[in-house]
């Protein structure tokens, strides 16, 4: 336990000190900004054009916080490989890596001190979008249980994501190639409930499970489901052991 919080403190440590952590934080609340106001502005909007029927106010969560946080949740996409990229791959580039691998520290130490330490990071990341919302309660109220619905679904969302981009980076030592595979990759659970439609009806259902786009949107929508719940904390669990399991063959192996 001590190793591990030596790691995570350590890649935290590391991950605040770089000019890539502050200018994607830089980048992340800007860009959280405008599309928080823009979906203000589209409220306003569609307000205007109910209030023809007689609607004086509209749910702010729907026309609001969620456009916002499924918004949030493509930056995370965007982001997640050029974050996790470096993790393990950038020890193997760097030389680093022989040192690390002969300690008395284990691969699964290794592995879940670099994730605690990014994943830090990025729910300090998601924590600085609660301030959005926050703004507007002198003036509306939202449905706070969706908002907390919501960041739960994008808190476990990073968690799979940062997962999964430690997994490629742990099967390369490349940190480009890590990026680019962590990528493709969490593209692809992202969209793969899109084939849904076309596919056979057995097909059909295991590739709607698969989706990562589903899985979040139930959570946005206010809706906490066991499965869902299940599913992002596994497919985490799950490459995090690939990513173990492959430090593991390195260090008995030395490959």
């Amino acid at each position: 336990m001590k190793g591990l919080w030596c790691l995570t403190r350590h890649s935290w440590r590391m991950l605040m000190l770089s000019p890539l952590a502050w200018s994607l934080m830089a980048i992340w609340l800007a860009l959280g900004g405008y599309m928080f106001v823009g979906a203000l502005l589209n409220y306003k909007q569609a307000l205007l054009q109910y209030s023809a029927y007689g609607v004086q106010q509209l749910p702010l969560s729907d026309f609001v916080m969620l456009p916002l946080l499924s918004n949030v949740a493509v930056l995370l996409l965007l982001i997640m490989p050029v974050l996790t990229m470096g993790t393990l791959a950038g020890e193997k580039r760097a030389g680093s890596w022989p040192a690390l691998a002969t300690s008395a520290i284990t691969p699964g130490a290794i592995v879940l001190g670099k994730f605690f330490g990014l994943l830090l990071f990025l729910w300090l990341l998601l924590g600085l979008l609660v301030l959005l919302p926050l703004s507007l309660l002198p003036f509306a109220r939202l449905d706070w249980g969706q908002v907390a619905a919501g960041m739960l679904g994008l808190g476990l969302l990073s968690s799979a994501f940062c997962a999964l981009g430690i997994a490629t980076s742990a099967h390369t030592d490349n940190p480009a190639m890590a990026a680019l595979f962590a990528f493709a990759l969490l593209l692809l659970l992202w969209i793969i409930g899109w084939m849904a439609g076309s596919a056979e009806a057995g097909w059909q259902q295991l590739l709607l499970h698969l989706s990562l786009m589903n899985r979040l949107q139930n959570f946005l929508e206010g809706t906490l489901r066991l499965w869902d719940l299940l599913y992002l904390l596994g497919l985490s669990g799950f490459a995090l052991y690939l990513a173990t399991l492959r430090l593991h063959l390195q260090r008995v192996w030395g490959g």
